[in-house]
């Protein structure tokens, strides 16, 4: 249980970062786990 809730944590600080790199070069995209999405949260190619 508490594994899970700090893998969640990472993943959710990890995704903010992401999001906020993201919003530097392009605010339609950001990086979720090792996928890049776009905001419909289709797959970005």
């Amino acid at each position: 249980m508490t594994i899970r809730l700090h893998l969640s944590a990472i993943v959710l600080i990890l995704s903010l970062i992401s999001l906020i790199k993201a919003k530097q070069n392009d605010p339609g995209q950001f990086l979720v786990g090792a996928g890049i999405y776009d905001i419909t949260g289709q797959v970005a190619e």
